[in-house]
C-alpha cells in the first residue's frame, strides 16, 4: 500500500482531479441535453453570458484567437506524443502516466469545453422565424420565382466582375461585418444572443480552401472566422451563416436559414445576391412540377449572363481547390454527428414531392410539396410584399 501511494504523484493527482472535473461537465451537459428546457436554460443563462464576456475580450485582437488556440493545442499534442515515444525508445516509464493523461486530459477538456459554451444549443427549441406556412399552389410558382430571378439580375448588374466571370464583393471585411451587424440588430428576440461579434480573417485560408470550408465559429473564442480564399460573393452569406453560430443558433440547417433571412431581407444589393446564390435554386426547382416540361430550363436561361459567369467561376475554383476536400467532410460529419447535428446532410435545404395520382384539366400530374425553409421563406418575402 505504501508503494501504490509513493507512486501517485502530486502531478498526477492534479491531472486526474481535472480529468474528472471534465467528465462530470461531459456528464452534466449529456443529463441536461436531454431536456428541451435545461437545454434552453443552460443557452440562455450561462453560454449567452460566456459569449458576451469572451467574444468582447477577444474582439480586441484583429487576428483569429481561433487559429491561435488550435494552433496551440496542435502544438502541445505533439510534443507530448514525442515525449511519450522518447520515454519509451529510452525505456524511461516514470512520466508516461503523467503524459498519457495529459494528452487525455487535453481531448477531453476541450470537448466538455465546447459542448458547455455551445453543445447544448444543438438541443434548444426551435428558432423563431416567421416562415410562410400556408398551401402555394402551383400555378403561383412562376409568378413568385420569376419575381425573385428578377430582383438576383437586378443585384448581379449593381457588382463589377473580373476577366474571369468572378463577381466581386464592394465591402473590406470590416465594412461587411458592420452592415451584417446591423442586419442582425433588426431581430428584435430574446432568442438570440444580444452581441454579434464581427469577423475575422483566416490566416490558413488556403488550407480551409482545400478543405472546402468556408467559414468557421468557435464558441470557446467566441469569435465568427472567415475564409478569405472564399468566393467573393459568398462572403455575405458565410459571415452571416458564422454570426448566427454566435447570436447562439448551433444547429447548421438553422444558422443557414437565419443567414438567408438576414441577406435576402436586407436593402443591401450585395447582401441579397449572396443569399441567392446559396438559396434561390432551391426555389427555381419548384418549376418542375407546374406541368410545364421546359419551365426549369427556361426560368434559368433568364439569369443574368454575370451570374452564370459567376456561379461557373465558382464551379472551376472549387474544383481546382479540392486537395483535402474529402477529409475536411468526414471530420465535420463527425463532429456534427457528436452533438446529434445529423452530419453534414443537416446543411442541406430539403423538401419532398409526392404524385397525388390526380391530373389537372390540363392533363397534367398534380403534387404534394412538403416545402422546404428556404422556399418557406421566399414564399413569406414575397407575400409580404403583394
Amino acid at each position: 500500500m505504501k508503494k501504490i501511494k509513493q507512486g501517485i504523484s502530486k502531478t498526477n493527482i492534479i491531472l486526474l482531479s481535472c480529468l474528472a472535473f471534465f467528465i462530470l461537465l461531459i456528464v452534466l451537459c449529456l443529463c441536461l441535453s436531454l431536456s428541451k428546457d435545461a437545454s434552453e436554460w443552460w443557452t440562455n443563462n450561462i453560454a449567452r453570458w460566456y459569449f458576451y464576456i469572451v467574444g468582447h475580450i477577444n474582439s480586441i485582437f484583429p487576428f483569429s484567437m481561433t487559429e491561435i488556440l488550435i494552433g496551440y493545442w496542435v502544438v502541445v499534442l505533439i510534443t507530448l506524443i514525442i515525449l511519450i515515444i522518447i520515454y519509451l525508445t529510452k525505456k524511461v516509464y516514470k512520466n508516461l502516466i503523467s503524459l498519457g493523461l495529459s494528452i487525455c486530459l487535453l481531448g477531453i477538456g476541450i470537448y466538455s469545453s465546447y459542448y458547455a459554451t455551445c453543445g447544448l444549443a444543438y438541443h434548444r427549441y426551435e428558432m423563431p422565424i416567421n416562415l410562410y406556412e400556408k398551401n402555394v399552389e402551383s400555378n403561383q410558382f412562376k409568378t413568385i420565382i420569376t419575381y425573385f430571378i428578377d430582383d438576383f439580375n437586378y443585384t448581379a448588374s449593381t457588382l463589377n466582375a473580373n476577366e474571369d466571370g468572378m463577381l466581386y464583393c464592394p465591402y473590406d471585411l470590416n465594412e461587411l461585418s458592420n452592415i451584417l451587424i446591423k442586419e442582425y440588430e433588426k431581430i428584435d428576440d430574446n432568442y438570440f444572443y444580444d452581441y454579434t461579434p464581427k469577423g475575422k480573417p483566416l490566416a490558413l485560408s488556403w488550407f480551409f480552401t482545400q478543405n472546402h470550408i468556408a467559414g468557421m465559429s468557435f464558441s470557446i473564442t467566441g469569435e465568427p472566422n472567415i475564409n478569405m480564399m472564399n468566393l467573393p460573393s459568398d462572403y455575405g452569406f458565410s459571415l452571416a451563416h458564422e454570426m448566427a453560430h454566435q447570436k447562439g443558433v448551433m444547429r447548421e440547417q438553422d444558422a443557414n436559414l437565419l443567414a438567408a433571412y438576414v441577406c435576402l431581407n436586407s436593402s443591401d444589393p450585395y447582401l441579397r445576391y449572396s443569399g441567392y446564390n446559396r438559396t434561390i435554386f432551391s426555389l427555381i426547382s419548384l418549376a418542375n412540377y407546374v406541368g410545364e416540361s421546359n419551365l426549369y430550363s427556361q426560368l434559368i436561361n433568364t439569369l443574368d449572363q454575370k451570374i452564370k459567369n459567376d456561379i461557373n467561376y465558382g464551379n472551376k475554383f472549387w474544383s481546382k481547390n479540392d486537395l483535402f476536400s474529402k477529409l475536411g467532410t468526414f471530420f465535420n460529419d463527425l463532429y456534427l454527428t457528436l452533438f446529434g447535428n445529423g452530419g453534414v446532410s443537416s446543411y442541406d435545404d430539403t423538401w419532398d414531392v409526392e404524385d397525388s395520382g390526380q391530373k389537372d384539366e390540363d392533363g397534367n400530374p398534380i403534387y404534394n410539396i412538403t416545402f422546404s425553409n428556404y422556399q418557406k421563406l421566399f414564399f413569406g418575402i414575397y407575400y409580404d410584399i403583394y
